[in-house]
């Protein structure tokens, strides 16, 4: 069976909404569409995941900038 392009990407977010992960198109994202990283949720992973190890906001915007 072959598949067109629109039904792979339709088929691959199937799989991955059954498997927990949300689906949100990107032009709902909060970016410009340059942008690769989605800053404030990254920002927001990095100081819940490492809240306990005393992440600072220093840090995570070093952590952004070398990602950039």
């Amino acid at each position: 069976m072959k598949f067109t392009e629109s039904q792979l990407e339709q088929a691959i977010i199937a799989l991955l909404e059954a498997q927990g992960y949300p689906y949100h198109r990107g032009d709902t994202l909060a970016r410009k569409s340059t942008d690769v990283l989605l800053r404030d949720d990254l920002r927001t992973f990095l100081s819940s995941r490492y809240a306990a190890d005393g992440i600072t906001e220093g840090e995570i915007a070093s952590i952004l900038r070398k990602l950039d």
